[in-house]
């Protein structure tokens, strides 16, 4: 097949996925047991303003300009996304959404924290979790505590815009995170640019915007690309950084762990004489860290663990996503958050190479198979965004500019589409 051909195929992908969305069709809006709200916004053609920067970062050629234009698009889509809503806008939005206890429920623990003074709160993680509203029942004390220190920082007015602004400039730094991993894990220039402008234009770092869930690509992307450059360079130092961070994911959000599959893939791939010893020093700084903190703090990560598991057990039921009836539902919600573009050059890319890129692509099936995070998938599976775009973007660099543009207006299509007809955030 063709590139034209295959471009022909992608953009109709999007075209109809998109049209079906406009028309309220039923179940591309998930399933039964957990739909998302259908709505009509007519303001959405703000969007396509605000994703203008991701078309001019096509024609640029300095690395540090495209990555800067890219990163733009993605503060100026969140932004204008909060600022057209149809209920409620703007600053009210936001500060609303943060002190909402289901929806961001960090806030409500973190506020509660900080009017407390001198609180051992990470001595007695276990018991907040055990008392904790919805989402910071299940999570490591990282959230909380960047909810504490930006209560601190700027007061409990002001810090729901504070954090706002935060969790934006640290999604704009994902894209930044993506290029770097594409090019770290052997694409070149172009491919880094098609992967993370489709980071950018992807549906869900922009409906999911003030949840912590768009910065995350950052780690997933940072802990892909080191521990690659540790096995393919034997290197003691960069298996010692991904023991770092492997560190600050476990203290930040236990679902990076389901990356242990392309990242053991990627081992097995790359086996050297000093693989092992790479295993071990990556593991050993990790233990180590914890135990570093354990003594600093009080915190106890094995017990919050089991705390998050059985919370989390203990919530399925009423989250109503039954296996293994959620496992086709868990991917296709994945896919509708990537906006579904991307998914066609990805698989093409995988037909024709035997590489690390396969593995990347099966890891969300994996995790819907085995059931490990029925959720919302196209929030909590942003982290897993990077491993769809860079096959995508693998592919996308062989294309013309002009049938790569045409990819990149569908992705906006698809934004705008689900922006305008869905909601995804429910204020109560």
């Amino acid at each position: 097949m063709s590139n034209r051909s295959r471009a022909a195929l992608t953009v109709a992908v999007g075209i109809v996925f998109a049209t079906l969305v406009f028309a309220h069709v039923p179940y591309v809006n998930g399933p039964d047991y957990w739909p998302w709200r259908w709505q009509r916004n007519p303001a959405f053609p703000l969007l396509a303003l605000a994703a203008v920067p991701a078309f001019v970062a096509q024609r640029v050629r300095a690395r540090w300009l495209a990555v800067l234009l890219l990163s733009v698009t993605v503060i100026a889509l969140q932004f204008t996304a909060n600022a057209v809503q149809p209920r409620i806008r703007g600053v009210a939005r936001i500060d609303r959404v943060e002190r909402d206890q289901l929806e961001m429920s960090y806030f409500t623990v973190a506020e509660s924290i900080a009017a407390a003074g001198d609180f051992d709160w990470l001595g007695q993680f276990d018991e907040i979790l055990r008392r904790a509203p919805q989402h910071a029942t299940t999570k490591p004390p990282g959230p909380i505590g960047f909810y504490i220190a930006m209560i601190r920082l700027t007061g409990p007015a002001r810090a729901p815009l504070a954090v706002a602004i935060a969790i934006s400039l640290l999604s704009a730094c994902a894209v930044a995170a993506t290029w770097w991993m594409v090019r770290t894990l052997g694409g070149d220039d172009e491919a880094a640019r098609q992967a993370a402008t489709l980071l950018a234009l992807a549906p869900s770092m922009t409906v999911f915007f003030l949840y912590l869930d768009p910065i995350y690509p950052i780690l997933s992307c940072a802990m892909m690309a080191v521990w690659f450059r540790a096995v393919e360079r034997e290197s003691r130092r960069d298996a010692a950084l991904f023991g770092a961070l492997l560190f600050a994911a476990t203290m930040i959000t236990y679902s990076l762990l389901v990356l242990g599959a392309p990242l053991v893939a990627m081992t097995f791939a790359r086996s050297r004489r000093r693989t092992f010893e790479l295993v071990a020093i990556a593991l050993g700084v990790a233990v180590a860290l914890h135990v570093v903190f354990t003594i600093a703090t009080g915190f106890n990560p094995i017990s919050a663990f089991r705390t998050a598991v059985a919370m989390q057990a203990y919530q399925l039921p009423m989250l109503h996503r039954p296996w293994p009836k959620s496992i086709p539902f868990d991917i296709l919600d994945f896919f509708l958050g990537a906006g579904w573009v991307a998914v066609v050059p990805a698989v093409f890319w995988m037909a024709k190479h035997r590489d690390t890129t396969r593995w990347m692509f099966a890891t969300p099936f994996v995790v819907a198979l085995t059931g490990l995070l029925r959720t919302e998938t196209a929030r909590v599976w942003i982290f897993l965004l990077p491993l769809l775009f860079f096959p995508a973007g693998l592919e996308l660099r062989t294309w013309s500019a002009k049938q790569r543009a045409a990819v990149h207006a569908t992705m906006a299509i698809v934004l705008i589409a689900l922006y305008a007809n869905m909601e995804f955030v429910r204020l109560r």
